[in-house]
């Protein structure tokens, strides 16, 4: 019984877990049901998959440049 009762916590946790990386997925450009059963699947070899997403979106801005004038550096961190 308690095997049970673990194996249905484990699988209703890797949905949850498939579904927010699914959600990852569709954010990055990319069709989040394949990824959704890969998460799913294989746990953290398809969560480090979806990680290594390339964005698809082409939302990138143009690159933040280290020296503003070239005189002074700019103390800001790029927001990626």
């Amino acid at each position: 019984m308690l095997a049970v009762l673990i194996l249905v916590c484990t699988l209703v946790l890797a949905y949850f877990i498939g579904n927010e990386f699914k959600t990852i997925a569709e954010m990055k450009g990319h069709d989040g049901s394949r990824y959704f059963w890969w998460s799913f699947l294989l746990g953290p070899v398809g969560y480090l998959m979806v990680v290594a997403l390339p964005d698809r979106k082409g939302n990138a801005e143009k690159p933040v440049s280290l020296i503003d004038d070239a005189t002074s550096i700019v103390d800001e961190l790029p927001e990626l």
